[in-house]
């Protein structure tokens, strides 16, 4: 017998495959305006001309996070979605786990540029930056919400 989810799980599943093409697509094509933050030559200098060896270390620590989040991200959109879409058992868990390593990626950016003057400059003083900050840690707090659900849970079982 072959298992039905919920629409809103069909849904979800293909929000997150379009979110893998969002994420892989955007540095390529503007599909929408965003800040470039990281092309900027002032984030740039800010990252890579750290005014000490701790401001290194915080900086080295930055662009891991950077990297840990967005492979978590691209990896948990498109294996996720596909999975998701199938109603594997493992990719609930799958998904949550990967979108609380994206969370804590976000928390982890955030801690070190706020203990790092040059990076709090560019990271925090915009709103621009602190609302898509904002935006991505809801929606990553709304996606492991809807898989902890017992709902959702029992369909994946």
């Amino acid at each position: 017998m072959e298992k039905k989810g919920s629409r809103e799980i069909k849904i979800l599943g293909w929000l997150l495959i379009a979110y893998f093409f969002y994420l892989v697509l955007s540095p390529i094509i503007p599909i929408v305006p965003k800040n470039e933050m990281y092309g900027d030559p002032a984030f740039v200098s800010a990252l890579f001309n750290p005014q000490g060896l701790s401001e290194f270390f915080l900086s080295v620590l930055f662009l891991i996070a950077i990297c840990i989040g967005g492979i978590c991200e691209i990896l948990g959109s498109l294996v996720g979605g596909i999975a998701v879409l199938r109603l594997k058992r493992w990719s609930r868990g799958f998904v949550v786990a990967i979108f609380l390593i994206n969370i804590i990626s976000k928390i982890i950016r955030l801690a070190i540029a706020s203990t790092s003057l040059n990076l709090t400059r560019y990271l925090l003083g915009s709103r621009v930056q602190v609302f898509y900050f904002c935006l991505y840690l809801a929606l990553d707090i709304l996606i492991i919400y809807f898989f902890t659900r017992p709902k959702v849970k029992e369909q994946f079982i």
